[in-house]
C-alpha cells in the first residue's frame, strides 16, 4: 500500500510521472496536477503528503518554475532528490512511420533536447511545443494523424498505445534530470551524505557581499555544489543567490557559517536538506527513500524573506 500521496506534474505519463515511480515505487501514490504550481500548492495546502518536481537539468541548468516558486512563494523544503537519466522517444501511432511524420509535438525542454535528431531524421518537421510530454503523445492519440508524433515518455507509449518510431533521440546520452522532494515543515535526519540549498537575500548591496557570503562557508572548509543568481523581484538589478553546499543545516559548521551570514546581513531561507542523490551508472539512479517527519532546530537566521 503507498504510504505518501505525492504530487507531480501531470497529465499521466511525463517524465516526471515515470522518475517518480522510479524513484520511490510503490511507496508513493502519484497525484497529477496541470502546473508546476498547482503541484506546489497541493502539498501546501495540504492536499497531498509530499511533491515531487523538477529542479535542474543537466543541459537546461534550473527548472525556473520549481526554483522561483521555492525562493518566493512557497515555504516547502527539499527533503530528497532523485537523479534519473533522460530518454526520448519519438511516438507515432500505430502503423506510422518515421518517413511519414511532417508535425512533432513535445515539451519545450524536450524539443530542445532532441535538436540534432529532428535536424538530421525529420529537417522539415514542424515543432510544435505544449506543456507536457504525457499532453504530446496524448493529442497524438487522439488525432490519429500518422504524420503527427510526439516526443514522450516508454510510459506515454504504453499508456496511449502508440508506436515507438526511434528510440533514445536525445542528443546527449549524460543527460539527466535531477528532482526534489518537497514537504511542508519537516526535514530528514542527516545521513552524513547530505546537500543542502539556501537561498540568499542580501539586506543591503555594498561591494565584497558575494565575496564575504562564499568566504563564509570556504573558512569552514564546506564545499559549495551550486551557485547561481535570480531577480529578487523588487527591483531591476536586484539580485539573490542560491546557494547548494554540501553537509546538513543541522551540522555545526553550516549552522556556524549561517550564524556568520545573519551577523554580515545576509538573510538566507531554507529551501532543503537531504541526503545526496548519486547515479550509480548511467542507467540507474540511486533511489532516496521518503522522508522521516522531523522538526530539528534550524540556526536563528534562517528564515522566510519579508
Amino acid at each position: 500500500m503507498p504510504t505518501h500521496r505525492v504530487s507531480y506534474l501531470g497529465p499521466t505519463g511525463t517524465f516526471t510521472e515515470e522518475a517518480l515511480r522510479r524513484s520511490f515505487g510503490d511507496r508513493v501514490e502519484p497525484v497529477a496536477y496541470p502546473t508546476i504550481e498547482d503541484v506546489l500548492e497541493a502539498v501546501d495546502h495540504g492536499d497531498v503528503d509530499l511533491a515531487f518536481s523538477p529542479i535542474e537539468n543537466a543541459l537546461e541548468g534550473a527548472v525556473l518554475a520549481t526554483l522561483d516558486a521555492l525562493v518566493h512563494r512557497f515555504d516547502l523544503l527539499a527533503v530528497a532528490e532523485a537523479i534519473l537519466p533522460v530518454h526520448h522517444q519519438l511516438l507515432g501511432v500505430v502503423g506510422s512511420s518515421l518517413d511519414r511524420i511532417t508535425r512533432v509535438l513535445s515539451h519545450p525542454q524536450a524539443l530542445s533536447q532532441s535538436r540534432g535528431f529532428l535536424r538530421t531524421r525529420l529537417p522539415g518537421a514542424t515543432r510544435v511545443a505544449v506543456a507536457s510530454t504525457a499532453e504530446a503523445a496524448r493529442t497524438v492519440a487522439d488525432a490519429n494523424d500518422p504524420t503527427t508524433a510526439a516526443i514522450g515518455t516508454m510510459t506515454a507509449a504504453h499508456l496511449w498505445h502508440l508506436d515507438v518510431l526511434a528510440s533514445d533521440i536525445e542528443d546527449d546520452p549524460r543527460n539527466e534530470t535531477r528532482f526534489w522532494l518537497l514537504a511542508k515543515g519537516r526535514l530528514p535526519e542527516p545521513t552524513g551524505s547530505d546537500r543542502t540549498a539556501l537561498a540568499c537575500f542580501q539586506v543591503t548591496d555594498r561591494p565584497g557581499s558575494l565575496l564575504a557570503l562564499l568566504s563564509a562557508f570556504a573558512a569552514r572548509g564546506i564545499n559549495l555544489t551550486k551557485l547561481e543568481s535570480r531577480p529578487t523581484r523588487t527591483s531591476l538589478g536586484a539580485y539573490l543567490f542560491v546557494i547548494e553546499l554540501e553537509g546538513h543545516v543541522t551540522d555545526p559548521a553550516v549552522a556556524s557559517a549561517l550564524d556568520d551570514l545573519a551577523a554580515s546581513g545576509v538573510r538566507a531561507k531554507l529551501l532543503g536538506s537531504f541526503a545526496s542523490a548519486r547515479p550509480r551508472h548511467r542507467e540507474e539512479a540511486a533511489p532516496s527513500p521518503p522522508p522521516v517527519p522531523l522538526d530539528p532546530s534550524l540556526p536563528r537566521s534562517l528564515h522566510s524573506p519579508d
